[in-house]
């Protein structure tokens, strides 16, 4: 039951002796939550754990009856009921009512701020689900204090029809972390604790956890000491990539739940340097422009690992004429590169990249790859100069680019 923060010690009374009575009165357990509501200024929570709807029920209005005798009291007004969105972790200095203009003047708790938020997403097993509800709700009611926390089916496919989603929002990203690390430390006093802590990254903001060659990523294994696991984009009934790319984390606790952090610290800003009002394209490049895209590959440099990794040299794609760098391509020498470019009519430009394997190259060039509806080019598979495997892209300068880091993506994730 949502009540006005200042309604909170006269609800406790002196050392607790009002709430132990209401605890008598309505044979339920109730607890006022010292956490202030998250995303709302000066209101706090009750919460009512009982044996019956009924006995729910009856504590629910024996609440609102003292809610009433406070009124009439003077000790609260009714002002102290209104819902004002907290702008700054409950601050009451930035904050707007929901039912009044100001709020809609001053926008919901800054938009830049709602739309950098990330959702943590956490993909359990169903016995895992429940042990994370716990009896009668308790456990997951704990974790709603400090942040929105959901449990829902997952999505059958790309997963099991008996797993849940976990997802952790409408926070600061120290509270959405602390919600975590209350789910791994309670998962961990179960008799079939694992090492492993499943996260889902929305497939359109990967690259920022990749990084720049996969520098970032890199840094992450490096730092925490934790062994992680990404999977390449699942297809959607549609034929398209499924929204969520999965990354398996192994570790200890603190070293799952420091991934979880580096990696959320990464998604959210890339959020933050977005663009107000326009679609940013994160090609896992750095932002130089010059002339070229210059080359994005992944050089993993982890224990456990045997990738060499993958270069698609665009610059001389993009001015339009001779070759460019090549990459190895696992521990082959086969070459995923680009062999030549040359312009066509009204700027369209043609890439030829050099393909490991024809079967490869009909793979990528398949429209059940999504790449060229993606990136607004053609692709065909062909041979180059000697006969070499190529894919073949045409499209714009800009289109073009976005092709190639789609293709080396999908390349490193066969790999």
């Amino acid at each position: 039951v949502l009540v006005p923060e200042k309604s909170g010690p006269h609800l406790i009374g002196q050392r607790g002796e009002r709430i132990r009575t209401l605890i008598e009165e309505t044979n339920c357990d109730l607890h006022v939550v010292k956490e202030p509501m998250s995303g709302l200024a000066d209101q706090k929570r009750v919460r009512i754990t009982a044996n019956t709807v009924a006995d729910a029920a009856a504590a629910v209005w024996r609440i609102q009856e003292v809610m009433g005798e406070l009124v009439a009291g003077g000790v609260l007004k009714q002002d102290h009921f209104e819902l004002r969105e907290s702008f700054s972790g409950g601050n009451a200095g930035g904050q707007g009512s929901i039912f009044d203009g100001s709020f809609a003047s001053r926008g919901p708790r800054s938009n830049a701020s709602r739309d950098r938020e990330v959702p943590v997403r956490l993909l359990v097993a169903q016995d895992e689900a429940a042990w994370i509800v716990g009896k009668r709700g308790n456990k997951i009611t704990r974790l709603r204090d400090l942040a929105k926390v959901n449990m829902n089916d997952a999505d059958s496919p790309p997963f099991d029809a008996s797993e849940r989603f976990v997802e952790i929002s409408g926070g600061p990203l120290e509270n959405r972390l602390r919600v975590v690390q209350m789910i791994v430390d309670d998962l961990e006093l179960r008799q079939e604790a694992s090492d492993e802590l499943r996260v889902l990254v929305p497939t359109e903001l990967f690259g920022s956890v990749m990084g720049h060659r996969g520098d970032n990523i890199r840094n992450i294994i490096q730092s925490t000491g934790a062994n992680l696991q990404q999977h390449k984009a699942e297809k959607g009934k549609d034929g398209n990539d499924y929204r969520f790319r999965l990354i398996e984390i192994r570790g200890d606790p603190s070293q799952r739940v420091e991934v979880v952090r580096q990696v959320y610290n990464s998604l959210e800003n890339k959020n933050r340097d977005a663009a107000p009002g326009g679609q940013q394209l994160d090609f896992g490049l750095d932002s130089g422009f010059s002339g070229g895209l210059g080359e994005r590959e992944v050089r993993p440099s982890m224990p456990g690992t045997n990738m060499s990794g993958l270069g698609l040299g665009l610059a001389g794609a993009l001015a339009g004429a001779g070759a460019a760098g090549f990459g190895n391509f696992g521990a082959s020498d086969r070459s995923a590169g680009a062999v030549a470019g040359d312009t066509s009519e009204l700027g369209q430009l043609t890439l030829q990249l050099a393909m490991p394997s024809e079967e490869v190259a009909k793979l990528l060039a398949n429209e059940s790859s999504g790449i060229a509806w993606r990136a607004g080019v053609k692709l065909s598979a062909g041979r180059g100069p000697g006969g070499l495997v190529v894919l073949k892209v045409a499209g714009t300068a800009v289109g073009n680019s976005v092709a190639c880091y789609l293709i080396q993506d999908r390349l490193f994730m066969m790999h």
